[in-house]
């Protein structure tokens, strides 16, 4: 997905360091606040990022037969998660050919990769695919304080897939996949800028950063940490798919059901990245998402075509956090050895949170596509949905440190360890959402249309500041209108094909996330807010081209221009102390202002059926800010450095060098061929050495693969 992603104008992943925290920002769009993703991964039309959570998808399972990139609002026929865009994959469905792939690679810290598929006709109507691969690599990351931790990666999975056709008209798809991740600490930095996020009204410690005396911080450090605990963390991933099709004769029946099973974990007994045991992290999440979706539309070659559906799914999510702070931090900010107190310590509660979110959506849809004028060469299309989602909420939050309590401590042994629980809460948010698209033929080559979309993501709850002075105890629903026009076409006997357009985006009520700490708690929250409105205002270019015969290049440029406010009131954010700050006028977070990509492939025959090829791929970043302040709050501490404003823009280049047949390929590679170690992405977590920066390293290896 990231190769997709640096390829695309306008499009990035947002990365903290592990592929269990990734997002996906489509013109500036993406999941800023909120229990709803903005942007959806649809793979055979199953939504896998129903809820703010990683999503399922796995790029290594890929076993592609074409991937879209869709922007802007798509609620018409995709419904949730949709607001700023989707990525639409389709797999390749087993067929009545016996045939197959295998690939495997080798590269920097001792990357190994092994992947292949195999496709199987049983009998007639009757067909099996599977897919598998296996991935690991070492760790980059050096720590002197405990060798044995690193940031080492290992995941394996496997999908199969069942094609049943019992007749000329019906067709069957069942597809299930599993896909397991381990690995150690995330691929971050600590950059010796404290975040307002991790400030405290409390020295914890008095000067952490101390510590790294001698090694630096980010840009100087760009590859030691010092933990003293160990670390791990896991994703386990089950997928299941059905989808039936029936054609009764001019119309198509269309069934989709999905099912999906996420448990994820986090076990970091020093996640702080100083020595010393202050902080730890045990988190375990379980997410659960059954979707169903039917339809019937027209099968016209030409013509009005048309549909009509309807969808339901409802989507759970339970986090259970536990962080225990150890001997180090209550010195540090208390002032006294808990051993004094309590000779079998070990660990006390920063806090313990049990939080269930669930929301359950149905839908109804149409769309209709009219063709009209001379020769058909204008093609109106409207579409329209009406979705309802109700939204639960439940918090349990257990002992808090500001008691005094420890591990074990229940409220029967210990009336200072209260338990709380809130909710459940239950809201409905109904919405409309459509699209209108005139298309008009200029030349058989050349087509120019224009857009209006409107898109919508739910409220929900922020059970965390329930009785809390100046933070609401909801959110508010999000929703955002997209206007675009452009042109797509070819040109010079199709050897250039090129996509252009414009696009004014209003998104209103948005959703962001801002740091709060309730007053009876040390550990901050995260709540959600409504901005006023934000606008997001841009161009794309995409290309390819056929040069010669032999050489060709692909290409793209992408301007955005995002911000919040621009003269409509908006909401202001709150700090750790409950102050509001004002946000108008800022930049939305992981919105750079420009991308590029350029690549380049030349190929040289060197036999009657073997080519030589080179391939230069380049994509350029500028700069963003990870979070919609800005850096910028009304919060000071003395003595606390500022938080790292504005990641530095960057450019990565990748090349590729082999030789390739019908059926094979060998070739050498080059990833971040630059070693470019500017951040990709700021990582919020419990590290008192500052705000950790997420790098990427540069790569090199051989890659072969053999098709039969």
């Amino acid at each position: 997905m990231n190769d997709y992603a640096q390829l695309s104008p306008n499009v990035g992943i947002s990365s903290g360091g592990t592929p269990l925290e990734q997002a996906l920002n489509i013109r500036g769009v993406e999941n800023i606040g909120g229990d709803v993703n903005a942007v959806g991964i649809y793979v055979d039309e199953v939504n896998l990022t129903p809820l703010n959570v990683a999503f399922a998808y796995d790029s290594n399972l890929v076993d592609l037969e074409r991937i879209e990139i869709l922007r802007g609002p798509q609620g018409t026929l995709f419904g949730r998660n949709v607001l700023g865009g989707a990525v639409n994959i389709t797999t390749v469905k087993p067929s009545d050919t016996f045939g197959g792939r295998i690939e495997g690679a080798y590269g920097s810290f001792d990357r190994r990769r092994l992947r292949g598929s195999l496709n199987v006709p049983l009998t007639d109507g009757v067909y099996v695919r599977g897919t598998a691969y296996y991935d690991a690599r070492d760790g980059w990351i050096n720590n002197p304080t405990n060798p044995g931790t690193t940031n080492d990666r290992e995941s394996y999975g496997f999908r199969g897939a069942l094609r049943l056709e019992p007749s000329v008209d019906t067709v069957i798809d069942l597809t299930a996949s599993y896909s397991e991740f381990r690995g150690g600490l995330n691929d971050v930095i600590p950059s010796g800028f404290t975040a307002e996020f991790f400030r405290f009204t409390v020295p914890i410690p008095a000067d952490p950063r101390g510590a790294y005396d001698g090694i630096g911080f980010y840009p100087e450090n760009d590859d030691t940490v010092l933990t003293t605990g160990d670390y791990r963390q896991g994703r386990d991933t089950f997928i299941g798919t059905v989808r039936a099709e029936h054609d009764f004769g001019g119309v198509v029946g269309i069934l989709n059901v999905g099912y999906i099973d996420i448990d994820r974990f986090e076990d970091g007994e020093d996640v702080d990245l100083v020595p010393g045991e202050f902080f730890g992290e045990f988190q375990t999440e379980a997410l659960q998402s059954t979707s169903v979706e039917a339809r019937i539309q027209s099968d016209n070659a030409s013509g009005i075509n048309w549909l009509i559906g309807a969808n339901y799914a409802f989507d759970e999510n339970r986090f259970t956090g536990l962080q225990p702070g150890g001997r180090d931090i209550i010195i540090e900010a208390f002032g006294f050895d808990p051993l004094d107190v309590d000779p079998n310590f070990t660990v006390f509660n920063v806090g313990t949170d049990d939080f269930l979110d669930q929301i359950e959506s149905f839908g109804v849809f149409a769309n209709v596509t009219i063709p009209f004028g001379a020769d058909d060469r204008w093609t109106l299309d409207l579409g329209a949905r009406y979705s309802t989602d109700q939204v639960t909420g439940r918090l349990t939050r257990g002992p808090d440190g500001n008691t005094g309590c420890f591990i074990g401590d229940t409220p029967e042994n210990n009336p200072n360890c209260t338990i709380d629980t809130i909710g459940p809460e239950e809201a409905t948010f109904d919405a409309i959402t459509g699209r209108a698209s005139l298309l008009f033929e200029a030349t058989p080559d050349i087509n120019l249309y224009a857009t209006i979309a409107r898109g919508t993501k739910p409220g929900g709850f922020n059970l965390f500041a329930v009785g809390q002075q100046n933070v609401p105890d909801t959110f508010g629903s999000e929703s955002m209108w997209n206007y675009e026009a452009g042109v797509k076409g070819t040109l010079f006997d199709r050897r250039v094909n090129f996509s252009l357009s414009a696009f004014y985006m209003d998104w209103t009520d948005i959703q962001f996330n801002t740091a709060f700490r309730p007053d009876d708690r040390i550990a901050p929250e995260i709540i959600v807010l409504n901005a006023g409105q934000a606008t997001v205002k841009g161009v794309e270019l995409d290309f390819a081209a056929s040069v010669t015969d032999n050489f060709s290049i692909q290409g793209g440029i992408g301007y955005l221009d995002a911000q919040v406010g621009e003269g409509e009131e908006v909401a202001p954010a709150i700090d750790l102390n409950g102050n509001e700050f004002s946000i108008d006028g800022n930049r939305l977070p992981r919105a750079p202002r420009w991308t590029l990509n350029l690549a380049g492939e030349y190929t040289v025959p060197i036999g009657s059926d073997l080519d030589g090829f080179f391939r230069v791929e380049g994509s350029y970043r500028s700069s963003f800010f990870e979070q919609i302040d800005n850096g910028e709050s009304s919060f000071t501490e003395a003595g606390a450095p500022l938080q790292l404003e504005e990641v530095d823009g960057y450019t990565l280049v990748n090349v590729r060098l082999g030789i390739r047949s019908d059926n094979f390929r060998i070739s050498v590679y080059g990833e971040n061929l630059l070693n470019e170690t500017t951040p990709i992405g700021i990582r919020y977590q419990i590290s008192l050495a500052g705000q950790v920066i997420a790098l990427v390293r540069r790569e090199f290896g051989i890659r072969a693969a053999y098709e039969f």
